[in-house]
């Protein structure tokens, strides 16, 4: 929770569910975690006037992914990554990544009920990325995931990989892929739609690139710039304000926030950092989410 003056300060610590808490969910009543740890698991809890939580009885669900305790090393990539509500908050949708391995990543849809319990076991749908990362969705409904290896990409280490990919909603609950789109940067992970445009962002870390792309209403995707930022330090998560006017990225090898003005072609300004979060260099951890209002 925040002060009046804007500081954080912890209000409640409470039991995820399972091991390994990586992402969460949250459409203003209901949030859920994701798990990526053992087996797999999504939980979800209640939120109340004051913002605490409490367990949503009876929503905690198994993915099967087959793991066996936290994924470390190379196994983070064959964890659970991301979860999304969708747009209209009728499905939780999670990524699942093939690793860097030939094979399949996976997105797993569960329907909600109206009284916000997830069925009882998901929609899988095979991705069109092998190591699908994170989850958007584009105003007009259309769900969008960052691979961090798409579906032509070159052998590890060959510098080549990353891109965008669109989807649509089944009555069946899978997800019907639209297109797809390589970039040309290493380890495209992060993405977030505009809010009242068909401007859509995607980070890629190994590369030190914020790439642009337009997709429509469709979810065609066009690729505007695939390096409209390029000399930022192993960016990770990054964030829009609702009024699409500003932007900050998550710097985690240098330890900072970098913010941008949005022009209203979608092109940036930068605006300058605030320094001194940890490194993985200096602290062995590094800040890898944030969320801006």
């Amino acid at each position: 929770m925040l002060s009046r003056r804007g500081v954080p300060r912890l209000a409640q610590t409470i039991y995820s569910g399972g091991d390994f808490p990586v992402s969460l969910a949250s459409d203003g009543k209901l949030l859920y975690v994701l798990n990526s740890g053992s087996d797999g698991t999504i939980n979800g809890y209640t939120i109340n006037q004051a913002g605490l939580l409490t367990q949503h009885p009876n929503s905690l669900r198994i993915l099967g992914t087959g793991q066996n305790g936290p994924p470390v090393g190379g196994a983070r990539n064959l964890a659970p990554g991301d979860i999304s509500f969708d747009r209209l908050a009728r499905r939780l949708i999670i990524t699942f990544g093939a690793g860097i391995e030939l094979g399949e990543g996976k997105l797993f849809s569960f329907l909600l009920g109206d009284d916000g319990l997830p069925s009882e076991q998901p929609t899988i749908t095979v991705s069109q990325g092998r190591l699908p990362f994170s989850l958007a969705h584009t105003r007009h409904g259309i769900a969008l995931v960052a691979d961090a290896l798409g579906p032509d990409a070159g052998e590890p280490g060959s510098g080549i990989g990353g891109g965008l990919s669109s989807y649509s909603y089944s009555e069946t609950n899978l997800l019907s892929p639209i297109d797809t789109v390589a970039n040309e940067t290493i380890e495209t992970c992060w993405v977030r739609s505009s809010h009242r445009s068909d401007i859509v962002y995607t980070t890629s870390t190994g590369s030190g690139a914020l790439g642009s792309y337009s997709v429509s209403r469709n979810g065609e995707i066009t690729l505007l710039n695939n390096r409209l930022v390029s000399d930022l330090e192993s960016p990770t998560d990054f964030a829009l304000t609702k009024n699409d006017r500003f932007m900050y990225v998550i710097e985690s090898a240098a330890g900072r926030v970098r913010a941008f003005r949005i022009r209203a072609d979608g092109s940036l300004v930068d605006l300058g950092t605030t320094s001194g979060l940890p490194t993985f260099e200096a602290d062995g951890y590094a800040p890898q989410g944030l969320a801006v209002r």
